[in-house]
């Protein structure tokens, strides 16, 4: 019995890293993707108009959005992965998730973190946005 337990824990810990490899990779990607339509946003000779900034203004706020949800469904769905296997960690006598969410920097989940920065790139995406709606009138 203890060997099917052995199983089950493996394939949650593979799951735990792959939702973490998952979540920073779309994070990564955010990044990215902000530093590029900031980059068009402030660097482009193109863009001379207000108005012709807008729409990349409003689509940085939707992809910053979009990411931000699949960050907060990824981040629920890694929440259940560890805390199956915290459980089976306990059956087992085990204590790698445990332990290793004790050390948390400050004792706080790394996704209110990464979290934090999404929804100050939505803001930042969102207020840029009306700023420019606003005063190109």
């Amino acid at each position: 019995m203890a060997g099917n337990k052995e199983v089950e824990y493996a394939q949650a810990i593979s799951y735990i890293h792959h939702m973490y490899d998952t979540r920073h990779k779309a994070f990564h990607f955010m990044l990215v993707i902000n530093a590029a339509l900031l980059a068009i946003q402030f660097n482009s000779k193109l863009l001379v108009d207000s108005l012709e900034r807008l729409p990349i203004a409003c689509f940085g706020f939707l992809v910053t959005l979009s990411l931000m949800m699949f960050a907060l469904r990824n981040s629920k769905a890694t929440d259940k992965y560890e805390n199956e296997a915290i459980r089976i960690e306990s059956e087992l006598g085990y204590s790698l998730i445990t332990s290793s969410n004790q050390r948390s920097l400050g004792g706080i989940h790394s996704g209110i973190y990464l979290t934090s920065i999404y929804i100050i790139c939505a803001a930042f995406w969102l207020i840029y946005s009306v700023f420019i709606g606003v005063y190109s009138v």
